[in-house]
């Protein structure tokens, strides 16, 4: 299923929504991402993360776009990496399933 995440500014922050409600923020002050945070909203709990499309507002520019693209990659990047643990993992079983039945 795909997840929608939407890009928003306040004055006082940076914000990712999904589904209208906020899953992450970084306040503009320190522009510092809480890492177990970002986890809680893309990763944890079995979040589906096979299919995230990151909407950006039109027409942002300077600390706002830098912090979207940031994170957008970020997120992407470990999307990626995961994935390609899974379908190794996936391929790791079903080469010891197939020994195992070639044995019997």
């Amino acid at each position: 299923m795909k997840r929608i995440i939407e890009f928003k500014t306040t004055d006082d922050e940076f914000i990712f929504l999904e589904n209208s409600s906020s899953i992450l923020s970084i306040d503009k002050n320190s522009c510092q991402l809480n890492v177990q945070s970002l986890y809680n909203s893309f990763f944890a709990n079995g979040k589906d993360f096979s299919d995230i499309q990151f909407i950006v507002p039109k027409g942002i520019s300077g600390l706002d776009r830098h912090i979207c693209d940031t994170i957008t990659q970020l997120v992407n990047r470990i999307c990626t990496q995961l994935k390609e643990r899974i379908s190794d993992q996936v391929d790791e079983t079903e080469l010891a399933s197939n020994k195992t039945d070639a044995s019997e």
